[in-house]
């Protein structure tokens, strides 16, 4: 049967005839009766129950003894709801009215979502007799008396979300259930304990780490520095905030058990470039309307207040990955945070990394208008243990995948439209499940359009699914005449005001939606954004930046960009957006998950976003000079070894910080047999990279030439020396001409501004290796820092006798200075005990509007304090007072943050005492 949407008739025909619940939260009871009669037979109301009549009057969920089996006792602010983990038993006492007797039939319903329904898994129903289960699994493990103790064994494929739970009677002519009791709710999580559940890992130790250590370190530098994070997957409202989060993004209940599909779907949320998530990033030195990436100490402060506020400013990667993690660990997907230092970022798709460069003289200068790819500094995403049943199983897969939230590419090939950023997607689900169909007919109250290009279709409905949700869609009664907004009455002065009918025009109002609807099957995605944009339809010409207006639900329409905005009346008009841009892209900003596994084999046709990852850790930097005349670029270098240098994680075991090198998972040791095999089968598989690449042979170098950096960490505000370091290869001698650059730089490696240039000459016997040492001067490169604690230097030189051309980078992190703690006494619960923080301003300039934070789990809030100025060499001693409230190992987090000091911040591990 083809796919009709007759979506201006008062109901919904088609297919889909009720919508695909995607909110966890909406639960409805109103379909479930008290009493439910068979087939004909009609309720009858009911007295107090007599002895003959089973009835359910208790329900226990043994909260605490299941919390402790099913490893969720740490879940704070639930001590009165259960949370479990799916394919593993969880047991429930029911009390009856008498005891249960052989002919006596009983079931337990379980529903999530508004419309459960059994055959999608939003509803489950466990019996206890003869009949067969589906999926989940009963048994009757005691009965003594009117009680009865019941084991409930979830499938290892189940939901995961907030249940609720009905014991069900089954009479002779009817159903009796028990009233909906939110103490008889529960979660159901992902097991990793589980070995049937796609998350399943089978070390303790691992589980231990990468599961319930609500503790962390994101590595920064290179040498193993870095910021200890608080995760706290378990601190109270976390768990509903992540729910909220699949909710928000329209997830379908019935995907949620699938770990791939939530890693997919909490990667693109928990940014908010495109659909209104949970970070808003900011890489720029201008956070005035928000709170700094490195103002941050934990990812439970974000999530609480995306929950009750919307999108959270600002954040960089390692916080895009330090809330992510929390999210997968609170769900029970194990995960780690990973940084990748000198990480690419592949913009043209080849898995190469071009640079361009200008000769200037007898420099070099990065052609940043035609350079297209980058190299960060380091860049910080996630992995999550899953097996990959979606993948050839004989491919083994499985393992740790990157998944990554940074906003950095789309993924997924989809065109579509997006209203202020924020699409619909509740409506896209629902219609793309028919997108396969070979043909699809989408209505229109005038008539039909058939259409039989399975491209075009998606387009079509991506289009339509922007304007309405899918509730709104399938239960709205339509009345749209499609007319112009009636003007309200004009006074004089208005109707002589230019801008007042200029404000009036016929813009993109609620009489413009029906363009959006309905585009006509010769139009796409992009030719409607590019029309809307220009402002033409039907007579009416508008600017090309005229913003959208939207109609509200009391039917007025309103332009949000003027002051004082106006409204105006829209008579039979329902719709359901206000939207101020329209935007057409590709997909939604995320990445993976992608198998570890596959990137270091090469294999970038398995999903997801294989080829980005494996450019980010494995591909080669080619560096071009620009021929000004012709347009043409001459291959100088090709460096294999840059990117991917290192890539680490945190150790396992609970406080143990040190930086676990797992280079070796994502590929093989540079130059070796494997690695060359591996990168001919990335690139054939691939098969997208640049022909110029091999017709062009790799010159031979003469003259080698490196730049030294410190091994030990600078600090911020300290000299320090390097030095450029040339090794003739020949057999003559080599006059050598360079120049060094230092620069202020984001860590991004996008340049805040130049504070050192310095050139040299030198000449090379033959055979001889020789270098030349560089002062650097804190005192130069100081005022150009700002808050940023990144140096990279840039030497140019040129072999005067051959003209050969080399290029060398290194980056220089500087550590900030130290926070020191102290406490005046052991810690022991429910005793007060004071902590105190002290920082001393070394450098020879006040630092003013200084902000500090500081949070110890299971031992003191979150704290903020505020520091109008701290003169040089001044000192401030921070005290609060706390009082534990469990006996265990913690750690004290605490930052300090000011527009010209950026990376200060400690932790101090204590012991809690009983």
């Amino acid at each position: 049967m083809p796919y009709s949407a007759h979506c201006f008739g008062t109901k919904f025909l088609g297919r889909l005839k009720s919508p695909i619940c995607s909110s966890n939260a909406e639960q409805d009871d109103h379909h479930l009766p008290k009493i439910e009669p068979f087939g004909e037979a009609v309720a009858v109301p009911r007295g107090p129950s007599s002895d003959a009549t089973l009835e359910c009057v208790k329900v226990d969920m043994m909260q605490n003894e299941n919390k402790m089996d099913h490893h969720c006792h740490l879940y704070g602010g639930k001590d009165n709801i259960l949370i479990i983990r799916r394919a593993q038993e969880f047991k429930m006492t029911l009390h009856f009215n008498q005891p249960v007797n052989p002919i006596d039939k009983f079931q337990i319903e379980f529903y999530i979502g508004i419309d459960a329904n059994v055959l999608n898994g939003t509803k489950v129903i466990v019996s206890f007799d003869s009949s067969q289960n589906v999926n989940w699994t009963g048994r009757m493990i005691q009965q003594l008396g009117d009680e009865c103790v019941v084991g409930i064994t979830p499938s290892a494929n189940a939901i995961i979300g907030k249940y609720y739970t009905n014991v069900a009677v089954i009479g002779s002519n009817e159903i009796s259930r028990t009233p909906k009791d939110t103490g008889t709710d529960f979660y159901l999580l992902f097991n990793a304990w589980a070995s049937n559940d796609e998350v399943y890992m089978p070390n303790e130790e691992d589980r231990g780490e990468y599961v319930m250590n609500d503790n962390g370190c994101i590595y920064q530098m290179e040498s193993g520095g870095g910021r200890q994070w608080f995760y706290g997957q378990f601190e109270e409202g976390i768990l509903d905030a992540c729910i909220k989060i699949l909710d928000d993004s329209h997830m379908p209940l019935e995907n949620r058990g699938d770990a791939v599909k939530v890693c997919r779907i909490g990667a693109a949320m928990m940014n908010s470039q495109d659909d209104h998530g949970v970070l808003v990033g900011n890489w720029s030195d201008d956070y005035s309307l928000g709170t700094a990436p490195t103002f941050w100490i934990g990812s439970d402060k974000i999530l609480l207040q995306y929950a009750n506020q919307g999108p959270v400013s600002y954040a960089q990667c390692w916080v895009y990955a330090g809330t992510f993690n929390t999210f997968l660990r609170c769900l029970g997907i194990p995960a780690r945070v990973v940084s990748n230092f000198n990480s690419a970022h592949d913009n043209t798709g080849n898995i190469i990394t071009d640079l361009i460069f200008n000769s200037v003289g007898n420099q070099l200068e990065l052609n940043e208008r035609l350079t297209r790819d980058s190299i960060w500094n380091y860049h910080c995403w996630n992995e999550a243990y899953l097996s990959r049943s979606d993948l050839p199983a004989d491919q083994d897969l499985g393992g740790w995948q990157v998944v990554d939230a940074t906003p950095q590419e789309t993924s997924d090939d989809l065109p579509r439209i997006t209203v202020n950023n924020v699409p619909y997607r509740e409506s896209i689900s629902c219609c793309f499940k028919n997108v396969k169909r070979e043909w699809m007919y989408i209505s229109s109250y005038i008539d039909n359009y058939e259409v039989s290009n399975k491209d075009q279709v998606t387009r079509e409905i991506s289009v339509r699914a922007t304007c309405y949700s899918e509730h709104e869609f399938l239960h709205m009664g339509w009345q749209l005449h499609w007319k112009r907004p009636t003007k309200l009455s004009a006074t004089r002065e208005q109707s002589l005001s230019l801008e007042w009918h200029h404000l009036r025009k016929p813009r993109i109002t609620s009489s413009r939606f029906r363009e959006v609807c309905h585009v006509r099957v010769q139009s796409s995605a992009e030719h409607l954004a590019d029309r809307i944009l220009r402002g033409t339809y039907l007579s009416a010409e508008m600017k090309r930046d005229a913003p959208w207006l939207g109609a509200s639900p009391d039917g007025l329409i309103y332009d949000p960009t003027k002051r004082p905005s106006f409204e105006r009346e829209c008579p039979n008009v329902k719709s359901y957006v206000v939207c101020p841009y329209l935007k057409a892209q590709n997909g939604y900003y995320r990445c993976g998950p992608c198998s570890v596994k596959a990137i270091k084999e090469g294999m970038l046709s398995y999903q997801f976003d294989a080829p980005f990852v494996f450019a980010e850790v494995n591909s080669d930097v080619h560096k071009y000079k620009l021929n000004p005349q012709t347009g043409k670029t001459e291959l100088l270098s090709v460096d294999t070894t840059y990117v991917g240098r290192k890539v680490v994680t945190k150790s396992i075991g609970g406080n143990n910080y040190e930086p676990m090198d797992i280079t070796e998972t994502y590929k093989y040791p540079e130059g070796s047999d494997k690695d060359k095999e591996t990168m001919k089968k990335a690139e054939r598989t691939n098969k997208l990279r640049m022909q110029d690449d091999d017709e062009q042979e790799i010159p031979q170098a003469n003259v080698e030439m490196t730049l030294e950096t410190p091994v030990e960490p600078v600090m911020i505000g300290h000299d320090f020396q390097m030095a450029v370091v040339f090794r003739n290869l020949s057999e003559d001698t080599r006059t050598i001409h360079g120049f060094l650059v230092g620069s202020t730089v984001y860590y991004t490696n996008i340049q805040r501004a130049q504070f050192k240039q310095e050139s040299f000459d030198i000449t090379l016997n033959p055979m001889e290796t020789s270098r030349v040492e560089v002062v650097v001067l804190a005192q130069k490169y100081m005022p150009q820092l700002g808050c940023l604690s990144n140096l990279r230097f840039v030497v140019t030189a040129k072999s005067m006798e051959n003209n050969q051309d080399m290029t060398a980078m290194q980056i220089v992190n500087l550590e900030g200075p130290e926070l020191l703690f102290s406490m005046s006494g052991p810690a022991q619960v429910n005793q007060e005990v004071f902590v105190k923080v002290e920082f001393t301003n070394p450098f020879p300039f006040s630092l003013r509007d200084v902000r500090m934070a500081m949070q110890g789990p299971n031992f003191m809030s979150y704290r903020e304090k505020l520091y109008s100025e701290i003169a040089t060499g001044a000192s401030i001693s921070w005290m609060e007072s706390c009082v534990p409230t469990r006996s265990v190992k913690t750690m004290i987090y605490a930052v300090l943050d000011c527009s010209v000091l950026g990376n200060v911040q400690g932790n101090w591990a204590i012991c809690i005492q009983a």
